[in-house]
């Protein structure tokens, strides 16, 4: 058994007691190791990808950042009902934003921007005014009795805070005083560093996550923000996209996710030289998932991209019509339909106001004999190319 982290660090506290910061794992594990090989792997081969393709990148930061805002305020109960109404609200201008779920999705969206932005920085170290930054663009005029965005709590004697639920594995009740969270966020900001560029950013960026959780150092927020802190270490680590689908991941295994933090921690109080084995094991397990994900979307993107060539081209030959053209388009979009679904659609009756019945039926036709359409299932679809 060993702890992977070279310099791990033992802090004391003067009310809290002390903190042990480290990587707790038998670093000879083998599904450890297996999932770690798998996502280098597999992260090599997203790579290889054309995903920096401007087009590409535009569109699966669009689809990704909504997805991580819609899924890390899902856990913490301030979401939009939808990634599709995330994405209007972040279109919306700052002031049209009325409600907490609004300015809580914008918030996130900056706070993302600024976790991509500042690990590309030369000889990036993360510092103290990087969490308090994210706190404060995460938390900003978001109504809470006490927190204060950018800044550390410190609990008033009848105001205890208790991490945590029953249901998932037990309440928790981190550091209270200003002085002994200050002194636990320098000696945590130190280890962080330590292991930066030294250790796989696979191992030190969840158990960042895992250790700012147990500190809880702002009065709000701290889910997210610990959420944020594990994708800039990744980003950091060269990872681009899967550190912003994490929070999807979390979500969708929600009590996984709260219970594992508390299993980690009964197991550090108990000097447990495994103690981190649970969690890592899960973040391994969802970042692999994630790499998968994201590889797959780039691939569709491209297919999707080539089919629009290959349609234009297929148009400017006279090959197809006009309206040919835009029922490929817009199912390559939209995904399969039914032919009423079809007819029901606004787009498709203005294409054929001014035509008959059997124009319509005969263009579908042309488009199902070309093999550029296929029907199964009662729905019709765009074949992609290969």
């Amino acid at each position: 058994m060993t702890n992977l982290v070279t310099n791990s660090s033992k802090i004391m506290t003067q009310k809290s007691g002390y903190m042990e910061f480290g990587i707790f794992l038998d670093k000879t594990q083998s599904d450890i190791q297996n999932l770690l090989s798998q996502i280098h792997y597999a992260h090599r081969a997203y790579e290889e990808l054309p995903q920096s393709l401007p087009m590409i990148v535009d569109l699966l930061d669009k689809e990704i950042i909504a997805s991580s805002i819609f899924s890390t305020t899902s856990i913490e109960g301030t979401a939009l009902e939808s990634e599709e109404e995330v994405e209007k609200v972040l279109a919306l201008p700052p002031q049209e934003l009325k409600t907490v779920e609004q300015k809580a999705s914008v918030n996130m969206r900056e706070a993302y921007n600024y976790a991509r932005k500042v690990p590309q920085e030369p000889g990036f170290e993360l510092t103290e005014e990087h969490i308090k930054r994210i706190h404060a663009l995460v938390t900003k005029d978001i109504p809470h009795k006490y927190n204060t965005p950018g800044y550390y709590r410190d609990n008033p004697r009848d105001v205890p805070i208790y991490v945590g639920h029953e249901r998932v594995g037990g309440k928790y009740r981190p550091p209270k005083t200003l002085q002994d969270i200050e002194v636990l966020m320098r000696g945590f900001i130190e280890w962080v560093n330590d292991g930066i560029g030294v250790e796989d950013p696979l191992l030190v960026a969840p158990i960042v996550h895992l250790y700012f959780e147990l500190i809880h150092p702002f009065w709000d927020g701290n889910g997210r923000v610990g959420r944020v802190l594990e994708a800039m270490i990744l980003k950091a680590g060269n990872y681009r996209h899967a550190p912003f689908l994490m929070a999807k991941y979390y979500r969708s295994h929600i009590e996984e996710y709260f219970s594992l933090f508390n299993q980690c921690r009964k197991a550090m109080e108990k000097k447990d030289p495994t103690a981190h084995y649970p969690f890592l094991k899960f973040f391994l397990e969802g970042f692999l998932a994630s790499v998968e994900e994201t590889k797959s979307r780039v691939i569709s993107l491209v297919r999707i991209m080539a089919s629009r060539d290959y349609f234009a081209r297929l148009r400017q030959n006279k090959k197809i019509n006009q309206r040919q053209h835009t029922i490929l388009l817009e199912l390559l979009d939209r995904g399969a339909v039914s032919r009423k679904e079809l007819e029901l659609q606004p787009w498709h009756s203005a294409l054929y106001r001014d035509h008959t019945s059997m124009t319509r039926f005969r263009d579908l036709s042309k488009l199902l004999q070309a093999s550029l359409l296929y029907e199964k299932d009662g729905k019709l679809a765009v074949f992609f190319l290969p």
